[in-house]
């Protein structure tokens, strides 16, 4: 099994985890969108509630903060620059589960998700086993993807563009995915989601609504 689809496969595990916090994938202003099958979407219109010099927000009331769309900015060569880089390849020449998923989250999550996963991966001990030996190297690296989903703010677009795509396949008898799609879809960027729709609306004609979720999955790894 190539490191590319182990990983992917540790995303979608975490389908039952990521239920407990609906996140922002709203692009890096935040905020609400509207959705719709067929057009644009909205994304990351709107106003948000982040909190400008953390990139996270609070909620009413007193609630505990979440992680926002908004964060320092760091390039992906942060991620070598953290224990996740000390190894760059494995002993099998494979790159560490790690550091893979640093860099490519790097493109498809909002700065504040993608920042919370540097953080919770660089906190990992520098060493060959943490970084490549199985299971220990997946497990982590799924550790620290629940974590992310757990932090991160809730964002009405991604709620909306899910819920146009279960409408689109209401005649559809299995339907689509949509807690699946909500859940996921938490810490992507608005690119991540664009992308998401356009293979969505490309593959509608060809692919079984109740597949559409797995099939279309932004390209993390």
């Amino acid at each position: 099994m190539t490191s590319q689809a182990r990983l992917a496969g540790l995303l979608l595990a975490l389908t039952p985890l990521v239920g407990c916090g609906a996140g922002d994938a709203g692009g890096d202003d935040g905020g609400s969108g509207g959705a719709s099958l067929g057009g644009s979407v909205s994304t990351g219109s709107g106003s948000g509630s982040t909190a400008a010099a953390s990139g996270t927000s609070g909620g009413a009331g007193g609630a505990e903060a979440c992680v926002g769309p908004d964060g320092k900015g760091y390039a992906s060569d942060a991620c070598d620059a953290t224990n996740v880089g000390r190894f760059q390849t494995c002993p099998d020449e494979t790159v560490p589960p790690a550091l893979e998923l640093c860099r490519a989250a790097h493109e498809v999550f909002t700065v504040g998700a993608w920042e919370t996963l540097l953080a919770c991966l660089g906190e990992l001990p520098a060493t060959m086993p943490i970084a490549c030996e199985e299971p220990e190297a997946s497990e982590n690296v799924e550790a620290c993807l629940a974590e992310v989903y757990r932090e991160v703010c809730p964002n009405p677009a991604v709620d909306a563009l899910c819920e146009a795509i279960a409408d689109r396949c209401a005649g559809d008898a299995k339907g689509f995915a949509v807690e699946s799609c909500q859940a996921d879809l938490v810490p992507f960027n608005a690119a991540a989601l664009d992308a998401y729709e356009s293979c969505v609306e490309e593959a509608t004609e060809e692919v079984a609504c109740a597949s559409l979720h797995t099939s279309c999955l932004p390209p993390l790894f």
